[in-house]
């Protein structure tokens, strides 16, 4: 159970590092995937989730390459993205995939004694079932093209 509990923590930190950079301006991926890809997950991922809790768990990890690559690209060809406030869509869907695996194993990676604990703490303290907050236009404008700093920090010609 111990591979499997880091593993449920790796989901745990990923959904909510998804919440969290989603409101950054642009937003930020960034991803852990050291427990998924650590040697026998496989088997214990197998032998403790039954298959449909096993596909809700892959389905978050096997998305993770894909959103590297349109998150990986250039500057300017995200631009589009970002100003229509796609990138912002795209880490709210990735973020309801952790948020889904995470829910996946959280019965199974834990106790019956710690699991009202655990469940409280992530659904009451963290809330990473909400997502984050729409941006409004000039807000995504304003962080695509200035990044995350901040509009008082450029010095603007006079």
């Amino acid at each position: 159970m111990p591979k499997l509990q880091l593993l449920y923590w790796e989901v745990l930190y990923n959904a909510v590092i998804l919440r969290t950079f989603q409101q950054f301006r642009p937003p930020t991926l960034m991803l852990n995937t050291t427990e998924w890809h650590r040697e026998g997950i496989d088997a214990v991922v197998s032998r403790h989730l039954n298959p449909a809790e096993l596909a809700r768990v892959a389905a978050a990890y096997g998305q993770i390459e894909s959103y590297r690559l349109m998150f990986g690209r250039s500057y300017l060809s995200l631009f589009s993205d970002r100003v229509r406030g796609d990138d912002q869509k795209a880490m709210e869907n990735l973020a309801s995939f952790f948020v889904d695996a995470e829910k996946a194993l959280r019965r199974t990676a834990f106790s019956y004694r710690d699991f009202p604990s655990v469940t409280r703490s992530v659904e009451v303290e963290l809330n990473i079932a909400a997502p984050a907050a729409r941006k409004p236009f000039l807000a995504r404008t304003h962080g695509a093209i200035l990044g995350n700093r901040d509009i008082e920090q450029i010095a603007l010609p006079r």
